[in-house]
């Protein structure tokens, strides 16, 4: 997705260490590494390596790992700041094994890795995602892009498996994915997108794991460059049988972020509520009955930290967004 740059400095003001929380249901997450989410990444993506504290342009080991490079397995929470943890930005046509930030549109960052004979041809990327509805999550919605640089004559894949304890994991075998073997004439990057909802019990504050695993399919020699780009996660409680379709585009734009003393917030429709919530999902203020397409929220009596807003529209639409207060 298209960068927003005023949601590149998203920890200026401070760190925290977390994995993607799910704070309410029936809502969509979007992870595009250009925008600062907590847990996943610091600013538009540049592949500078993993931390618990990421820097701008780095991502939270403590959300997302990789596994399977030949500079050493990782753990969550795990520094790896260099070599295959960190080869920087690539536009396609790189050789050398590692993780990059893929440039595969005009300024459209995604999550790349480039398999080699000892690097993530046995590779995954594994995201945690925490429950902190309240409640138990009975169903997971997920979309994501898969991006493609197939300049090589060997085919990979890229399939999607799902766990709630980060051992066992379930595969979704609809969403099985390789890459062609033959390389293509004219090399562009090319997009593939894949949805999918499955039953999973979390339990509120227990995580869930999404994993996207690649090996060597077909072929010899040289292998494509694959990333992945616009991951987006809904959930459903028990009981709870509303749609959690994704919508095509979002709905609600909230600036500046990180912000001082007030948060403007703009709907494609008229705003019906807004609830405001800490990273431990309580309920920190709120206004009903709003019916405006554009509000300024006042914010200067709330603490300094991270938050997440919550806009539902006057067709029931929901978005969650995460913005800074700052002093």
């Amino acid at each position: 997705m298209k960068k927003l740059l005023f949601l590149v400095p998203f920890f200026v003001c401070i760190g925290i260490n977390a994995q993607l929380s799910i704070v309410s249901v029936n809502t969509n997450y979007i992870i595009d590494f250009e925008s600062s989410i907590v847990g996943v990444n610091n600013g538009v993506l540049n592949a500078s390596g993993f931390s618990s504290d990421p820097q701008i342009g780095q991502l939270d080991s403590d959300g997302i790992i990789i596994t399977g490079c030949s500079d050493g397995e990782m753990n969550f929470g795990d520094e790896k700041p260099d070599g295959d943890f960190a080869r920087g930005s690539s536009t396609g046509g790189k050789t050398t094994g590692g993780i990059y930030a893929c440039e595969v549109e005009e300024n459209n960052y995604a999550l790349g890795m480039q398999p080699t004979g000892g690097d993530l041809s046995e590779g995954a990327i594994i995201l945690k995602v925490s429950n902190q509805t309240g409640n138990t999550i009975a169903e997971l919605s997920v979309l994501y892009d898969i991006w493609i640089y197939n300049d090589q004559g060997r085919s990979n894949s890229f399939n999607f498996l799902y766990s709630t304890d980060n051992v066992t994991y379930v595969p979704i075998p609809e969403l099985d994915y390789s890459t062609a073997e033959a390389a293509d004439e004219s090399v562009i990057w090319t997009k593939k997108t894949q949805t999918t909802t499955f039953t999973i019990q979390i339990s509120d504050t227990e995580n869930a794991y999404l994993k996207w695993i690649s090996d060597d399919v077909s072929g010899d020699g040289s292998r494509d460059e694959i990333a992945i780009d616009n991951i987006q996660i809904k959930a459903t409680s028990a009981g709870n049988n509303t749609d959690i379709r994704f919508k095509s585009e979002q709905l609600v734009s909230i600036a500046p972020n990180p912000c001082i003393n007030q948060l403007t917030i703009q709907c494609k429709n008229q705003i019906k509520d807004i609830s405001v919530y800490d990273l431990s999902g309580k309920l920190i203020l709120s206004k009903k009955d709003v019916f405006q397409d554009k509000i300024v929220l006042p914010i200067s009596d709330i603490n300094s930290g991270i938050y997440m807003i919550k806009i539902t529209d006057q067709k029931g639409k929901t978005e969650v967004r995460k913005f800074v207060k700052c002093k």
